[in-house]
């Protein structure tokens, strides 16, 4: 199965091998709103979305703009573990793209302040892994196949190379034909 996000519906599908397409969540099911990236985890059957209040969604509340969180959902059930909301201290978080490691950590980037987040596997909240500076606009997120390396796609800048240790920050040096911002 795969899923796919809705941005306008504020829910999440499922389809499975033969390509048919069910309601893994409910329209606004659980407080969603824009449903805006999603992570399997599949070693721990957890399906990892986030979302934001904005302007374009179905019911949009104008208390919701500029809200947004993470929610882990249970894979096999759909049933909501937890509910997530940017770091303790963080005032103008805004959570977006993600990506999930092979041990469970779970990254997500702020595109408004320029800061990436991490979600140890055991921990129970965001904690800030890159703070705001060396990336402009941090938007998706992928990790190296041996989770030794998390690459950022920084609106501003290029492609980034982070230490998910150390939130040390590595600008990659494109070949000089390729236009890599936005």
């Amino acid at each position: 199965d795969f899923f796919v996000s809705s941005v306008h519906r504020r829910k999440i599908l499922r389809v499975d091998k033969s390509g048919v397409a069910r309601d893994f969540t409910t329209e606004a099911q659980d407080g969603l709103m824009a449903v805006m990236a999603l992570g399997v985890d599949a070693p721990r059957r957890a399906l990892w979305a986030s979302t934001a209040g904005v302007t374009y969604i179905t019911g949009f509340r104008t208390e919701d703009e500029g809200r947004s969180f993470v929610f882990e959902y249970d894979l096999q059930t759909g049933k909501l573990r937890r509910r997530l909301g940017p770091p303790a201290g963080v005032t103008d978080g805004h959570l977006s793209d993600l990506a999930v490691s092979p041990a469970g950590d779970v990254y997500v980037s702020d595109p408004d302040s320029g800061r990436v987040y991490r979600l140890g596997a055991g921990d129970k909240e965001l904690r800030v892994l890159v703070p705001a500076g060396p990336l402009g606009s941090p938007q998706g997120l992928a990790l190296s196949a041996d989770g030794r390396w998390l690459f950022v796609a920084d609106y501003t800048q290029g492609i980034a190379r982070v230490d998910p240790r150390s939130g040390a920050v590595a600008l990659l040096d494109p070949p000089l034909d390729t236009a890599l911002t936005g």
